[in-house]
C-alpha cells in the first residue's frame, strides 16, 4: 500500500476555506459601516456649511477663552496692531509738550517727595472691560515721561492717553501749588490699587495728604467729579522735526526784533516826551522872562514918572525962591 508523501517538519500547512475570509471582510464592512457612513455625512454637512469642527477638546476651549477674552476687551482702532508689547522710548532733547507745564527741579523733588504713601481712599469699576496691557503701558511709560520732566499744575487733571486712545492715565491735583508726579508715586499706586485690586480694569486711588488722585479710565469717562474748579490739561508730545525747528529759530527771532523794536519805540517815545517838557519848560521860562521885563518896563516907567514930577516940582520952588 503506498504511503504519502512526507513532509518538513518546520512547514505546516494550513488550509482554510476561502467562505471564511470573505464572510469575515463582510462582517467587518458591516460592524463599521455606521462610523464610516457617519464621517461621510459629517464631511459633506462641513463642507456645504463651511463650519468646522475642533480638532480636540484643548483646541476648542482655548477658542472659546479668545472668544470671551475679545468680548472683554475694547475695539481695536488699528486693524495693524499685532499687540505686541510697547517698547518704550526717552525722550528727545526735541519734544516739548503741548501745554504751559511747569519744570521740575530738584528743590521740589526734594521737598515734594514723600516715603510712605498712603491711599486714603480708592475704587475700582469692574462693569467695564479690562484694558489692553500694550495700550495701558504705552500711556503709563507716557506719563512717565511727563513726570520726569514737568510737575502738574496746580487745580488741575491731566489726562494721558494711550497712542490709539482706548487707555487714559490721569492725575488730578486739587492743591493751589504745582504737584510732583514720580515713577515711584505710580509704581505704588499700580501695584497696590490698580493691578492688585482692580486687575487690569479701570480704577482710582485718592492720596489725601498729596491732594492727589491717580487713576486709569477710559477716554470718554468723567474723572475727579467731586474736585470742582479743576482744569483739564490732554498731555500731547510735540516732536520739533528740522523743518518746525528752522521755524521757532524764525519765530524766536522776530520775537526779538520785535522787542528791539518795542524797546527802540519805547526809547523814541521817551525822547519825544522829553523833548516835549523841555520844550514846554522852554516856554514857560520864556513866559516868565518876559514877564519879569514887562515888569521891569513899567517900574522903570514909573520911576521915570516919578523923577519927572519931582524935577518939575523942584523948578518950581527954585522958580518962586528967586522971584
Amino acid at each position: 500500500m503506498a504511503q504519502p508523501p512526507k513532509q518538513s517538519p518546520n512547514i505546516q500547512h494550513v488550509n482554510r476555506p476561502t467562505s471564511n475570509k470573505s464572510s469575515r471582510k463582510v462582517k467587518m464592512a458591516l460592524k463599521y459601516s455606521p462610523f464610516l457612513l457617519l464621517l461621510l455625512l459629517t464631511t459633506l454637512f462641513t463642507s456645504t456649511t463651511g463650519l468646522q469642527i475642533p480638532k480636540s477638546p484643548l483646541s476648542h476651549a482655548n477658542k472659546t477663552l479668545d472668544v470671551m477674552a475679545a468680548v472683554d476687551l475694547p475695539p481695536i482702532d488699528d486693524p495693524d496692531d499685532t499687540n505686541k508689547p510697547y517698547q518704550p522710548s526717552l525722550p528727545a532733547k526735541e519734544e516739548r509738550v503741548a501745554f504751559p507745564a511747569p519744570h521740575r527741579d530738584n528743590a521740589t523733588l526734594a521737598t515734594q517727595f514723600q516715603e510712605p504713601f498712603y491711599i486714603s481712599n480708592h475704587d475700582c469699576d469692574f462693569d467695564k472691560p479690562r484694558f489692553r496691557e500694550n495700550e495701558y503701558l504705552e500711556a503709563q511709560q507716557s506719563m512717565f515721561r511727563y513726570c520726569d520732566l514737568y510737575l502738574v499744575p496746580k487745580k488741575t487733571r491731566l489726562l494721558v492717553l494711550s497712542k490709539y486712545g482706548n487707555v487714559m492715565l490721569y492725575i488730578c491735583n486739587w492743591s493751589k501749588k504745582d504737584a510732583l508726579c514720580t515713577r515711584e508715586h505710580w509704581m505704588f499706586v499700580e501695584n497696590q490699587q490698580l493691578t492688585r485690586q482692580c486687575d487690569g480694569a479701570p480704577g482710582w486711588a485718592e492720596m489725601k495728604k498729596e491732594k492727589k488722585v491717580l487713576g486709569s479710565a477710559y477716554p470718554k469717562d468723567r474723572v475727579c467729579e467731586h474736585r470742582g474748579g479743576l482744569k483739564t490739561a490732554r498731555l500731547n508730545w510735540k516732536l520739533l522735526d528740522k523743518e518746525s525747528e528752522e521755524e521757532s529759530k524764525k519765530q524766536k527771532k522776530m520775537e526779538q526784533e520785535r522787542k528791539q523794536q518795542g524797546a527802540r519805540s519805547r526809547k523814541e517815545k521817551l525822547a519825544k516826551e522829553d523833548a516835549r517838557k523841555e520844550k514846554k519848560w522852554k516856554e514857560k521860562a520864556k513866559k516868565e522872562k518876559e514877564l519879569e521885563e514887562k515888569i521891569k518896563m513899567k517900574q522903570q516907567h514909573e520911576e521915570s514918572i516919578a523923577n519927572t514930577a519931582e524935577g518939575r516940582e523942584e523948578r518950581d520952588n527954585h522958580t518962586e525962591r528967586a522971584a
